[in-house]
């Protein structure tokens, strides 16, 4: 069964034909696994029509397990919290995370984050802002990038420069929770 939309009066009577279109709606076959094309813009979907760059055909929604990548000489021995959600439309990524690692050695290279879901794929877009924290990093100014070809959280100073895992006013093994998003290949 098909819906067919006239632009005008909205939804009409139902039609049982395979295929019904409009100026406005195209529905193909049963609704329910139906490419759906609103007015030339996005096509939901690709069960019948071809591909296109303005088919949304990628969705997807998951978790996945935030450490600290860098910024100590002996690893947590184990988290209190690392836990992360993500939502994946089309190339762009949407993520969460609640992390606190326990029994790390703070030291002098640079503090990162790691584990995210995706690689990112593009040069200076991607990062990271806070939602919470509890002395994880003090430094109000501090900036959470998304490092290119990985799938790490860089934390650099305002001038640009790494910070580092036992600078003043970091606590690695203290709560931050982050949100952010970046883009991926596909």
């Amino acid at each position: 069964m098909s819906i067919v939309l006239d632009g005008t009066n909205g939804i009409t009577t139902p039609d049982v034909s395979a295929t019904s279109q409009s100026s406005n709606f195209v529905t193909t076959g049963d609704i329910s696994a139906a490419d759906l094309t609103l007015s030339g813009g996005v096509v939901f979907g690709s069960t019948g029509g071809a591909v296109t760059s303005k088919t949304l055909d990628d969705y997807e929604e998951g978790t996945w397990t935030p450490t600290l990548a860098g910024g100590f000489s002996s690893a947590p021995t184990s988290y209190t919290f690392n836990a992360g959600t993500y939502t994946k439309i089309g190339r762009y990524v949407y993520f969460a995370f609640d992390l606190q690692a326990s029994g790390a050695t703070a030291d002098g290279s640079a503090l990162s984050i790691g584990g995210l879901p995706f690689v990112n794929i593009a040069a200076g877009f991607g990062g990271a802002s806070y939602s919470y924290q509890i002395n994880f990093n003090t430094i109000a100014t501090d900036i959470y990038h998304i490092t290119l070809n990985s799938s790490v959280i860089s934390v650099y100073d305002v001038s640009g420069g790494p910070r580092a895992g036992n600078a003043a006013g970091i606590n690695i093994n203290n709560r931050v929770i982050l949100f952010g998003s970046y883009q991926t290949a596909s």
